[in-house]
């Protein structure tokens, strides 16, 4: 399988995702990112894990309650082979795609409960945000 034909199946079949994580030991919230791909063939999902890491596990479709495979990477090493490899090729996914890139250049990890600056703090909120804004069903479509 090429990078193109990857590139298209994670345009339609996955995503690129950001959560943040509130703990009350931290005084920081964490911003982190993964991708995932869903299918009931575990052949592209199983290509995807051999080029880029990740995991693959059973999932229930939630449109369909079927059975079906999904494969997550949350690695930054992995991430950041991802980003390098689907530049230029991922089409509805590409704001996402420059997002997680962008996410991957700021400083890697906050050193145990230090609290990151203000501005850096806000940066890492807005990038997830945004990725949660870009994957939401009432985000316009373009023609």
């Amino acid at each position: 399988m090429t990078l193109d034909y990857l590139a298209g199946f994670v345009d339609g079949e996955g995503g690129i995702y950001a959560s943040v994580n509130r703990r009350r030991d931290r005084p920081t919230p964490q911003v982190t990112f993964h991708v995932a791909a869903y299918q009931v063939d575990r052949r592209p999902l199983e290509e995807l894990q051999r080029r880029f890491g990740g995991s693959i596990g059973p999932r229930i479709s939630q449109l369909s309650g079927r059975p079906m495979w999904r494969w997550t990477l949350t690695n930054r090493h992995g991430l950041t082979a991802f980003v390098k490899a689907m530049n230029g090729r991922l089409v509805i996914k590409a704001e996402q795609l420059s997002l997680l890139a962008d996410w991957l250049s700021r400083p890697s990890r906050q050193c145990g409960n230090a609290r990151l600056p203000d501005d850096e703090q806000q940066t890492r909120l807005a990038l997830y945000e945004r990725v949660r804004s870009l994957n939401s069903p009432h985000h316009p479509v373009s023609a």
